[in-house]
């Protein structure tokens, strides 16, 4: 029941017809506040370009550009921060957007960028369907991250 409303709260699972309620197609070239809110939500509100972990100044950035005829939608949009969104459209990067939400990404040479998944610690539903191998360990999870904090005050403590 709800509280202070005396009526029973009915789930069910969303549907992609329930996602697709948000879709704009050529109506509009940004995403409207609802459609960037369930992007954010699916997208985990940071940056997709693969290694990239930044999670302010977030664009919505078109996979198949506006300008050739690409629509906004969840199909067809992928959040980006505002640095790689520059590097995609100056250096020629090629974005691929599967079904999944998993993206591939190709430099102007052709070479293929690997995404390496955010850490899915502890949840066993996350690991199984994390896509997780040798090839998408990235390197800090195999070596200890560098503690910042703990350079910075041995350069100062050299410093003076």
């Amino acid at each position: 029941t709800l509280p202070g409303r005396g009526g029973v709260l009915r789930l069910r699972p969303v549907t992609r017809t329930d996602l697709r309620a948000h879709d704009l197609g050529r109506t509009a070239r940004d995403a409207n506040p609802a459609l960037r809110e369930l992007l954010g939500t699916l997208d985990g509100e940071r940056c997709r370009f693969p290694g990239c972990t930044r999670r302010k100044k977030l664009h919505a950035h078109h996979v198949r550009y506006w300008t050739d005829g690409g629509s906004t939608d969840l199909d067809n949009l992928v959040l980006v921060c505002a640095r790689h969104h520059t590097l995609i459209h100056s250096q020629g990067f090629q974005l691929t957007l599967q079904p999944d939400r998993q993206l591939e990404v190709t430099t102007a040479d052709g070479t293929r960028l690997l995404h390496h998944p955010a850490p899915a610690w502890g949840d066993p539903a996350a690991l199984a369907v994390a896509r997780v191998s040798a090839e998408t360990l990235p390197p800090e999870t195999v070596q200890p991250r560098i503690d910042l904090g703990y350079v910075v005050n041995v350069l100062l403590a050299q410093a003076s």
